[in-house]
């Protein structure tokens, strides 16, 4: 038995030589849990990728661009169509070329001896000769390029860029950007198989017709394109193909970077998302308790300030608080079973009240506003485990713990764990309790 935390109860060993010697498909290693769950909700995730086939991811790396540049050490291949297109025709164009678009469609044009090629289409594909690398816009990355007509389109010559690439090629550019580069090597380990188990569950979740399957952003996971980071790179390959599983499908692996000691529940962060037990917030973890904002505050603010914003954020989202006035008090209404903040009440000088999750909460706070701009990074609310208190003219932000949403996984704590000792599976068995592992290709 091993202690898996202070005043936690203990956690069983769950090997990590044997199990990578298994058949590829199917059960590598049950995950134990560390606390008694409730009964598994009915609902699942749809089902994910084929087992069997490293599948292709499409990241998107740029919106709105009106051009761009690649390069490649040798002849690009460029055609109309997607990647995948296997009837599109295709030609060579000598680098660096320049793929541009006006009011009649896609143009690519070699810098190298000015040949140009047009196309009457939706979207155009590029790739560098087999096994290489393309730079795009300065940026190194694997795989292929798609420029795609944004719908949005600015005077209807701007467009998307679409890397096309293979899951385990796109991971290390992922995890090197997510965590500091001295980390332990089984705190990246971890965070590849979280990383990939998120990326393939929002790959089977994309909607019909979209062109790309995640953000390079925050918005799901940071992504710079082609890493030579050793660490990042070995705990891609020594976790190939390995995800997170719950209950036969596949468990998107959120995780954040402090949890400030409490997660959070997924359903507070994600309304629309299936209320899945491993994604339940863990009611005490103390394992980043010496990263980055695991504490954080006090901020003030001035109340006519926050009132304003979280206003703003109203008439943003179409939110009834859109009609706040100046704010007179606010209380945490909800916890979880943790003791975290899942809702606030905000109450105005008129006497009306309002209610917003945690979630709604921190970025209504958070809100650019027309005439305030964007909040100072040092008065921002770091994450929604906190509580505010209004004092006449001001409003205290205190007791501010954590950095992120909060789900699932928090980086410093992993950290702090593998620190210790412990190995990526029983890091995420702690994060994800109930959750199984699995080698899908």
């Amino acid at each position: 038995m091993i202690p898996i935390g202070q005043g936690r109860p203990s956690c069983r060993r769950v090997g990590v030589s044997w199990w990578l010697h298994l058949p590829l498909i199917g059960a590598l290693a049950l995950i134990s849990s560390c606390r008694t769950l409730p009964p598994p909700p009915a609902e699942k995730p749809k089902p994910v990728v084929t087992a069997g086939q490293e599948p292709v991811i499409r990241v998107r790396i740029g919106t709105g661009v009106t051009q761009a540049q690649v390069h490649a050490n040798g002849p690009l291949t460029v055609m109309a169509g997607s990647p995948e297109d296997p009837q599109s025709t295709a030609t060579s164009l000598m680098p660096p070329v320049i793929v541009r678009r006006d009011a009649i469609g896609f143009s690519a044009q070699s810098q190298a001896n000015g040949q140009v090629l047009r196309w009457r289409a939706q979207s155009v594909a590029v790739a560098p000769p087999a096994g290489q690398l393309m730079r795009v816009n300065g940026t190194v990355y694997p795989g292929k390029l798609a420029a795609v007509i944004h719908p949005e389109s600015r005077g209807g010559v701007a467009f998307d860029l679409v890397n096309h690439v293979g899951i385990e090629s796109y991971l290390p550019g992922v995890i090197e950007h997510e965590l500091y580069q001295s980390w332990h090597p089984q705190t990246f380990a971890t965070q590849a198989v979280a990383a990939r188990s998120y990326a393939l569950y929002r790959l089977s979740q994309t909607p019909p017709g979209r062109h790309y399957d995640v953000e390079a952003t925050v918005a799901d996971q940071m992504y710079g394109g082609s890493s030579a980071h050793g660490t990042a790179v070995q705990a891609v390959r020594d976790t190939r193909g390995v995800v997170l599983s719950y209950r036969g499908q596949i468990l998107p692996a959120y995780y954040s970077s402090n949890n400030g000691g409490v997660g959070q529940d997924v359903r507070v962060v994600f309304p629309k998302h299936p209320d899945l037990a491993p994604l339940r917030g863990l009611p005490v973890d103390n394992w980043g308790s010496t990263g980055q904002n695991f504490y954080w505050g006090p901020i003030r603010r001035e109340v006519g300030e926050v009132s304003a914003r979280i206003a703003a954020w109203g008439r943003a989202k179409g939110h009834a608080v859109a009609g706040l006035r100046t704010l007179s008090s606010v209380r945490i209404s909800a916890v979880n079973a943790g003791g975290r903040p899942t809702a606030f009440t905000l109450t105005d000088t008129s006497g009306r009240s309002y209610t917003l999750s945690a979630e709604e909460f921190r970025f209504a706070c958070n809100q650019t506003a027309a005439g305030l701009g964007e909040v100072p990074a040092s008065a921002k609310l770091k994450s929604s485990f906190v509580q505010a208190i209004v004092q006449g003219r001001t409003v205290l932000f205190t007791g501010g713990r954590g950095s992120g949403h909060g789900v699932g996984m928090s980086q410093w704590g992993a950290q702090a764990m593998a620190l210790r000792g412990y190995k990526f599976n029983q890091i995420l068995a702690y994060y994800y309790p109930g959750a199984e592992l699995k080698r899908l290709y």
